[in-house]
């Protein structure tokens, strides 16, 4: 800082000097009408942290009974070091279905760039990921956008079995962990192996409760309600600063895991994902048939065929 009155806009600008000054470039970042400018500076990282967004009282997820969340979810979180390379403001994904691919129990989502218009267009690849990894990263979005509104979307059971774990039940000991069931959703498989290989068809007592909502188009970030009281005022409110707007916009659990641990889907994969199956249909709403252009002229013509040939019969 000492250099600016003799070095001015260019030491600010240099690619060169910044670290030295412990500056970054100003990044001009919208949403809505407004402009926000942001500068991060290197006292604003605090040892052992990294310059991501921290939320009030959730660090990251809270695991139901497995102790310490920061530490049990380091490892998932690992990749992001609090970059803001990719604006997920302007984006958005659609989960469409848990499959099961090559014995690999998969979630398929689309992924949808700016303006997309609800995930209407823009649309940027079919994809795959761990159901374990992508039910955590999904529950933690769902925290984060639940504790805005000032609210408590809490701690599903089954993210205690993402991975193989061990469970007794009727003093027999057995493992349990998330999968998919024939329906396209979720489901806590039972197993008699340590590995999870050898699945048992009996009831362990367990019963998945993370409820994913399939073709569905979710914000990769949300935002808080604008004067909300209430929400301000709640035990799960979020602490914001000046900055909120700026490096919020850059900051979701759930699309920034999904673009580090998704594979793409190929051809064969991309026709699975796009079918519903009856339980999706049944539980979202969504399956009921819409007609194109093409099957409304032909189903129009029918009819006046039908009432036509209706017609002719009662005139003889």
């Amino acid at each position: 800082a000492l250099l600016w009155p003799w070095c001015g806009w260019w030491c600010w600008n240099s690619e060169l000097l910044a670290p030295f000054l412990g500056l970054e470039r100003n990044k001009t970042m919208k949403r809505g009408s407004g402009t926000t400018l942001v500068a991060l500076t290197a006292a604003s990282v605090v040892a052992g942290e990294s310059t991501g967004f921290r939320y009030k009282d959730q660090i990251e997820r809270d695991l139901s009974g497995s102790g310490d969340a920061v530490s049990f979810d380091d490892d998932f979180w690992a990749y992001n070091d609090g970059s803001m390379q990719t604006y997920w403001d302007d984006y958005s994904i659609k989960p469409l279905k848990c499959m099961i691919r090559k014995k690999k129990h998969l979630i398929a989502y689309q992924m949808f760039g700016k303006n997309n218009n609800q995930c209407a267009r823009r649309g940027q690849g079919y994809y795959t990921m761990d159901v374990g990894q992508f039910s955590r990263a999904y529950v933690a979005q769902r925290q984060v956008d639940y504790n805005l509104k000032g609210n408590n979307y809490g701690n599903p059971d089954a993210m205690d079995y993402l991975e193989c774990t061990a469970v007794e039940y009727n003093d027999s000991y057995y493992y349990a962990k998330l999968g998919c069931n024939a329906q396209g959703g979720l489901k806590l498989m039972a197993f008699t192996d340590e590995y999870c290989n050898n699945e048992y068809s009996g009831n362990i007592g367990l019963y998945n409760d993370i409820k994913i909502q399939y073709h569905t188009c979710h914000s990769c970030v949300s935002w808080p309600a604008a004067a909300n009281d209430d929400a301000a005022g709640s035990e799960y409110a979020v602490d914001v600063d000046d900055q909120f707007d700026g490096y919020h916009a850059y900051d979701s659990k759930l699309c920034s895991a999904a673009e580090n641990y998704g594979s793409s889907c190929t051809w064969g994969c991309k026709s699975e994902a796009k079918k519903k199956s009856a339980g999706e249909n049944m539980s979202y709403g969504s399956g009921a048939h819409r007609w194109n252009a093409f099957e409304k002229f032909f189903l129009f013509l029918w009819t006046a065929a039908g009432v036509a040939l209706v017609w002719v019969v009662l005139k003889q």
